[in-house]
């Protein structure tokens, strides 16, 4: 009788959870891509993440539910407890993190700067993206010093040392193999990060995912309706034909001069 008890209780309660966890990551990638613009697969790495918090921590509560003999009903109470903090702490990083990327004046001194609350809650944003990505994603860096422990992690883990073009008010570290380049500041901050198809400049194609879903087999109709119409373009004949889109900080430049190809292929994606 007992366990009847228990299993109604379980189908009643349980719904509940589930709502919570489908919730909260969802208001979270409505603030990221509306708000902030991000990019769609970004905010979904921290979906994931806010997901995954709450799902460890309360294995570790069931674990104890066993030892202690918790309630089912505790157990749920413990769960949407947990869930509704994860959250909190998560937009709180995630405000504090995109807040910090609007100065590059104060970069240098962030870490330094940085208030206890706001520490835990970027560790919560940056795990999450973490844990969403299963590795670090080169477009969570922008904005980060080349110096800082982030994007030196980034550059220990791609294996590969660089060739470094210097211009007067910026330099690229170029990974040809890996179809990738960075674009840096003369203050040592990561503005842009280019992705190359194959044979664009010398480089070999990126292997890793694009923004927004994208493909180099995209053909630039397919990208339009992704993307929408471009925000700015130029060419003019004279280059390759580049399409902008401001709002989404990103720029393509097609494998065609000619403005009206709408079967072109992604030549260069960049993102700023």
């Amino acid at each position: 009788m007992e366990d009847n008890n228990l299993k109604k209780q379980t189908t009643s309660n349980a719904p509940l959870s589930y709502k919570v966890l489908i919730i909260f990551p969802a208001i979270w990638i409505l603030i990221q891509t509306s708000i902030y613009k991000m990019r769609f697969a970004e905010a979904m790495g921290g979906a994931f993440g806010i997901l995954v918090f709450p799902l460890i921590i309360t294995l570790i509560v069931l674990a104890i539910k066993k030892i202690r003999g918790l309630s089912y009903e505790n157990f749920i109470r413990h769960t949407f407890i947990i869930t509704v903090v994860v959250f909190v702490l998560a937009i709180g990083g995630m405000i504090n993190s995109h807040n910090d990327r609007k100065s590059e004046t104060s970069q240098t001194t962030q870490s330094t700067n940085t208030t206890s609350s706001n520490a835990m809650t970027r560790m919560f944003y940056e795990v999450g993206c973490y844990l969403g990505y299963g590795q670090e994603n080169i477009l969570f860096l922008i904005g980060e010093n080349i110096k800082g422990s982030k994007l030196q992690k980034w550059l220990n883990n791609i294996s590969i040392q660089p060739e470094i073009t210097r211009y007067e008010d910026q330099y690229f570290y170029e990974f040809k193999s890996k179809g990738i380049a960075l674009n840096f500041n003369s203050n040592d901050i990561l503005k842009a990060v280019f992705f190359y198809s194959e044979g664009a400049d010398s480089y070999r194609q990126y292997r890793d995912k694009l923004p927004f879903g994208l493909t180099f087999l995209d053909k630039r109709n397919k990208i339009e309706s992704i993307l929408g119409s471009p925000e700015s373009m130029g060419g003019s004949g004279i280059i390759n034909f580049w399409a902008g889109y401001p709002s989404k900080k990103m720029s393509i430049t097609y494998n065609t001069k000619n403005i009206n190809d709408l079967d072109a292929r992604i030549k260069i994606l960049i993102i700023q």
